[in-house]
């Protein structure tokens, strides 16, 4: 199994943000940083020894250490094989201080969460998310890649917070 590091890993290490625009990743690994991920066609995911399917416009938040891949399922959409997996990677100190402005209790909240597979039906989600992905891949902007790297993590756990927030309340006790 491949054990990838942040520092081989990120495009942008010192500033804790890195990302792959990939068609699918099928080896089986597992690494030392987050990974939020946008989904155009359907794939299979296998993290921690289960596989599941994962449709069209979905969203996969891995946490560090989980082992995973993903493979590309055949489409009539994307015959060739074009990159259709936005794969944005976050060291945890850098989701800590994308985080905790926001909440204090999130990254733990995250933590218990992860994995997460959410499909999105919400058009202009999906049309930002699929307009970074072909950005990333045709624009050499390294300040505006690095807006939209953090601008997709912000996205992503935005439409991902009734998950997340799930454990919140269901640790909280009922009130007396």
């Amino acid at each position: 199994m491949l054990k990838l590091k942040a520092k081989d890993q990120l495009e942008y290490y010192p500033q804790g943000l890195g990302y792959n625009c990939d068609y699918e990743f099928p080896f089986l690994h597992t690494h030392d940083y987050w990974e939020f991920d946008y989904v155009q066609y359907d794939m299979e995911h296998v993290i921690n020894g289960t596989t599941a399917h994962v449709y069209p416009n979905s969203l996969l938040i891995v946490k560090p250490e989980d082992e995973h891949l993903t493979r590309a399922l055949p489409s009539k959409y994307n015959p060739n094989n074009a990159p259709t997996y936005l794969n944005v990677k976050v060291t945890q100190e850098k989701l800590h201080s994308l985080l905790d402005p926001i909440d204090p209790a999130l990254y733990g909240l995250l933590e218990k969460t992860a994995p997460v597979t959410k499909q999105i039906n919400d058009d202009t989600s999906a049309h930002i998310l699929a307009g970074f992905l072909a950005s990333l891949l045709w624009k050499s902007d390294p300040d505006a890649h690095y807006s939209m790297l953090k601008t997709a993590i912000y996205l992503i756990v935005g439409l991902c917070y009734s998950e997340i927030y799930h454990q919140r309340e269901m640790s909280t006790p009922p009130p007396v």
